[in-house]
C-alpha cells in the first residue's frame, strides 16, 4: 500500500498534500459516477407513504428510517457549499462561516480507503491470474 507524507497506517495526519490527493480522488470518483447516494429524503417519504408502510409505524420508527436519507441530503448540501482554494497545484476545501465539512471529509476518507483496498485487491488478482509455469512453455528460437 502506497503511503503519503503525513499518512500513518491507522490514521491521517492533517497534511495539505495528502488531503489534496484525497479530494482529487473523490472528484474523480464522483465524475466517473462510481459513488452512489441514497435517494432524496422527500422521494423516500413519498415511496414510504405510497407503499403503505408509513401508516404502520410510529413517529420514532419513521424518524429512524428517514435519518439516513436526511443525513445524505445534509452531506450533499455541505459538500456543494465548500469553497476551493488552489495553491501550488493543491486544493484546499474550506467551509463558509457557521458551516462544517465533517460529512464531506468523512466521505473523502472513506473513498480513499476503499480505493486503496480496491487497488490491493486488483494487484492481488493480477498476480493470481499469472499462474502459468513459464519454465515448461516451449519457446521458438
Amino acid at each position: 500500500m502506497r503511503k503519503y507524507e503525513g499518512e500513518s497506517q491507522y490514521g491521517v495526519a492533517n497534511h495539505v498534500k495528502y488531503k489534496a490527493i484525497m479530494w482529487y480522488d473523490m472528484k474523480k470518483e464522483l465524475g466517473n459516477n462510481h459513488c452512489k447516494f441514497l435517494i432524496d429524503e422527500r422521494e423516500f417519504q413519498e415511496e414510504f407513504e405510497d407503499n403503505g408502510e408509513y401508516f404502520q409505524v410510529d413517529s420514532d420508527e419513521f424518524a429512524r428510517r428517514m435519518a439516513p436519507y436526511a443525513e445524505t441530503a445534509l452531506m450533499i448540501f455541505e459538500a456543494i457549499n465548500l469553497e476551493a482554494t488552489y495553491t501550488n497545484d493543491k486544493v484546499k476545501l474550506s467551509e463558509k462561516r457557521s458551516m462544517t465539512k465533517d460529512k464531506a471529509v468523512v466521505m473523502s476518507y472513506g473513498n480513499h480507503i476503499i480505493s486503496k483496498l480496491e487497488n490491493q485487491w486488483a494487484k492481488a488478482n493480477q498476480d493470481d491470474e499469472d499462474d502459468s509455469d513459464w519454465e515448461n512453455v516451449p519457446l521458438v528460437w
